[in-house]
Parts: C-alpha cells; sequence; structure tokens
C-alpha cells in the first residue's frame, strides 16, 4: 500500500470532523509524512580533509604532549571543528579537524603550547606554557602552513628559547 492509498483509507473511516480520533490521526499521519523529508537536511556534512603530517623540536628536543592548532588564513573550518595535533614520541604530530583522516585544504597559521604538569601542594597541574609566547597566539605565530588537496608532509619546525 503506498501513501496515497494509506490517506485515501483514512479518510473513508467514519470519525466526525471535530472528533479527537480524527484530529489525532490526521496529526499523526502527517507528522509521520514529515518526519523523514524535514530529516534530509540535518546530515552531518564533511569536508574533505588531507593528511598533514609533521616533526616539532624545541631547543633540540621533542615537545611530547604539546599542542599544535592550525588556524585557517582566509577560509573557514567546519563549525565547531578545531584543526588540532599532540606531539607524540620523537616530536612527530598529525593535525586533523574530526579526531582522524586530516584537514581540509588552505592555508593555516601553526600555533604552538606546551603545558608541563608542575606539582603543588594539590597534586598535579597544568603549568604555564613553556615555549615561547610568539608561537602560542595566531597573531604572533611565524608558522605559516599551507596544505594541499593531497597527503602533506610538513618540513621540521625547530623551535628555540
Amino acid at each position: 500500500m503506498n501513501v496515497v492509498d494509506y490517506i485515501r483509507e483514512i479518510r473513508s473511516l467514519r470519525f466526525s470532523s471535530d472528533s479527537f480520533a480524527s484530529r489525532h490521526c490526521c496529526c499523526c499521519l502527517l507528522m509521520g509524512l514529515m518526519l523523514p523529508v524535514l530529516s534530509l537536511g540535518c546530515g552531518e556534512s564533511r569536508v574533505p580533509v588531507f593528511p598533514v603530517t609533521g616533526k616539532v623540536t624545541f631547543d633540540g628536543e621533542p615537545p611530547v604532549g604539546a599542542q599544535i592548532v592550525f588556524h585557517p588564513s582566509g577560509h573557514t573550518l567546519p563549525e565547531d571543528e578545531a584543526a588540532t595535533g599532540t606531539v607524540k614520541d620523537g616530536g612527530n604530530f598529525d593535525v586533523n579537524i574530526y579526531g582522524t583522516g586530516g584537514v581540509p585544504a588552505g592555508d593555516y597559521v601553526a600555533t604552538v603550547q606546551w603545558r608541563k604538569l608542575v606539582q603543588s601542594d594539590g597534586g598535579y597541574g597544568t603549568g604555564p606554557n613553556v615555549i615561547p609566547e610568539k608561537y602560542g597566539s595566531a597573531k604572533t605565530s611565524p608558522l605559516k602552513v599551507t596544505v594541499k588537496p593531497e597527503p602533506t608532509e610538513l618540513p621540521p619546525i625547530v623551535i628555540e628559547k
């Protein structure tokens, strides 16, 4: 039975026009028909991303645990997404917007922050950023990155005190 036949069958039922059952039935039918149509625009829309890898050193050592953030320059990222990565052993990192896969092609300013754990009376907490301040802001960071629409391996990032 298709939708048109179903509507005809519902209409043939003998409800008075002002009865609760008639109004309830028609409302439920309309809601059931409209819900799939309304939900068509609610799917997640992801932009194409491309793998980005690199290596960073700070004062000759890998800053394991440092955070790398790519700030778009001349374009925007999808809403509620950030292009981030964490430095691993050896100074290697990858940057992603969906947790995996990479970032959209385009120009970026990269920032780096490394907050080592510090001990206080209450245990351990996050300490100050030990990377020079200019690398922590998109306005002052000298780290310019271009992601091509293909896998991108960045040249080594060398940060000195």
